[in-house]
């Protein structure tokens, strides 16, 4: 009997663990400043989810001018990540 309720509990914390992990993917993909804290570990700070929501203008032209350090690189290469695991006939130049 022991043995059969440690094994229900053990069975239904893995179902914990892979619906959390489920939960955590889904917010992932839908969301990008929780892609960022989650995947890269890396928080998206309000200036720079300024520069996202701009680069998220169908035919916008962005221009970021920002001091060196500021992840103008990474968060444009985050969000490639994020739109391509999005969608993968996502094209971008």
């Amino acid at each position: 009997m022991v043995a059969t309720v440690n094994r229900q509990g053990i069975e239904q914390e893995q179902e914990g663990r892979i619906f959390r992990q489920d939960v955590e993917r889904e917010l992932a993909r839908r969301d990008f400043a929780y892609y960022c804290e989650h995947v890269h570990a890396r928080p998206l700070y309000p200036h720079q989810q300024a520069w996202v929501d701009r680069m998220l203008v169908p035919s916008s032209r962005t221009l970021i001018v920002a001091p060196p350090g500021s992840y103008k690189s990474t968060i444009c290469a985050y969000l490639i990540e994020w739109l391509i695991g999005r969608d993968a006939n996502f094209t971008t130049l």
